[in-house]
Formats: structure tokens, sequence, C-alpha cells
């Protein structure tokens, strides 16, 4: 063979040997094609991620503000019942002044004192009850609640002095006054109190629903 023959058999042979760019371009994207797929998988799979987050938290906000109106309207019932029922002792005055004038008789005045008694028990222990079973979604409320507690006690231990008295006199006018006058204002104090609380709680878990200033509009 020639040397212009071998020449021309290497000059074939390099043609049908060298591939085209596209054809090259073809086999990198193969090559890459496993890198891709690897990216896209880490990309949706972050994407998915992300989504059970953020549907996680809004759940969770969810949750938080079910349970915090619902308790929130538990405690707002109970504490109403507590002012409801110092509605008795708020006329205190009235009715011993009815018992002066000998209009109502001393049993019927023992009788109310006790059921304006028994009754504000039962109200303010309720109250403390219902706070005690949500008091994690409404611990900023403890002191409150609290005070209304220990000052409907405190009215309970005057209503039951007054009663002893009645039981067995032995206090005099003054002091008579003195525990009458007592009994309204911690009674009308804490009918204020409640008042207020009350506002409270509804502008906080119930006002920026109605986009509402309570305080502004009563």
């Amino acid at each position: 063979m020639t040397a212009e023959e071998l020449l021309n058999v290497l000059m074939q042979y390099h043609e049908l040997s060298r591939v085209s760019s596209w054809k090259a371009v073809l086999q990198y994207i193969t090559y890459l094609a496993p890198l891709f797929t690897l990216i896209s998988v880490f990309v949706a799979f972050n994407s998915v991620t992300r989504n059970y987050k953020n549907n996680v938290k809004i759940d969770i906000e969810k949750f938080k503000r079910e349970t915090g109106v619902k308790a929130a309207d538990e405690l707002i019932e109970t504490i109403s019942e507590v002012k409801m029922k110092l509605g008795g002792t708020v006329v205190f005055r009235e009715m011993w002044e009815r018992f002066i004038n000998e209009k109502i008789t001393l049993d019927y005045l023992r009788g109310y004192i006790r059921d304006c008694s028994n009754e504000q028990y039962d109200s303010v222990l309720k109250m403390a009850s219902q706070f005690k079973k949500r008091k994690i979604i409404l611990s900023r409320y403890e002191e409150n609640i609290e005070h209304i507690y220990t000052t409907g006690n405190a009215l309970i231990d005057k209503l039951t002095l007054f009663d002893a008295f009645l039981s067995s006199p032995g206090l005099t006018d003054t002091e008579i006054a003195e525990i009458i006058i007592e009994i309204q204002i911690i009674s009308e104090k804490l009918t204020d109190y409640s008042n207020e609380l009350l506002i409270d709680i509804q502008q906080e878990y119930f006002g920026r629903y109605y986009e509402l200033n309570i305080e502004n509009n009563k």
C-alpha cells in the first residue's frame, strides 16, 4: 500500500469515528441526566417538607385559636355567674333596713343571708375550677381569678359573721353598720372588677374577629 492510499484510509476512519457536535451534547445530557433527576428529587422533597411544616403550623395555630376561644367563653360564663350572684349582697343594706322597719322577719333575713353566702361560694368555686381546667390556655388571667376568688371568700366571711350576730346578738350598732358597709363595698367593687375583666377577656379573644374595641363601645 502506497503512502497516498494509507492517508486516504486514515482520513476515512477519522470521518467515521468523529461525533458531530449535537451528538456530543446529547451524550453529555445523557451523562448528566441522573444528576438532574437527583436535583429534581431534592427540590421536590424540600418543597413537600416546607409545605408540610407550614400546614402543621397552620393546624397548630388553628387549634390554639379554637381552644382559646372556647376556654375564654367558658370562663366568661362563670365570671358572669359570680357577678350575677353579687346582686343580692349589693342591696344588702336595703334588706337590713327592711328588717329594721319590720317589713321582713328575722328568719327571712337570715335565710336571705345564707342564700347569698351559698350562692357566692358556689359561683366562685365554679369559676376557680373552670379556670384550673384551662389554666395553661388562660394563664394570663391567673391573678384576676385569684383576686375574685379571694374577695368572694372575704365576702362570705362577712356574711357568716353577720349571720352569727343575728343568732347571738352582741355587736353594737356601730359594728353592725360597719359590717353592712363592708359587705356592700366589697360587693360593689367586686362587681366592677368582674365587669372590667369580662371586657378584657372579650376584647382579647373576640374583639379581633369583629374589629371592635369593646372599651370604646361601652
